[in-house]
């Protein structure tokens, strides 16, 4: 992208207000939080171990602290269920 137009990827400042009082609104109405998603995909659900290094490739997490390997998608997808509170299903 021409360097020129950048700033037009960038929400203005009523979008982001007006994103934030939707966010909040949504939330309220249905009793939920907002979770932070930092280091949601290098963080060890088993053992709760943190580092970048976590990361094997894109795709890939292999804890540095347990040694735990799974889908790095998966594993961030765990971390966020686990922050808010909720369980993961096993469906057959």
């Amino acid at each position: 992208m021409i360097r020129a137009y950048k700033f037009l990827l960038r929400p203005t400042v009523r979008q982001a207000q007006a994103l934030r009082e939707m966010l909040r609104d949504h939330c309220s109405l249905y009793n939920g939080a907002l979770q932070a998603r930092r280091d949601a995909s290098r963080t060890c659900p088993s053992c709760g171990h943190a580092a970048k290094e976590n990361r094997f490739t894109q795709a890939k997490f292999q804890c540095t602290g347990c040694g735990m390997t799974a889908n790095a998608d998966h594993v961030g997808a765990l971390n966020v269920l686990n922050r808010a509170g909720l369980a993961l299903c096993d469906v057959a």
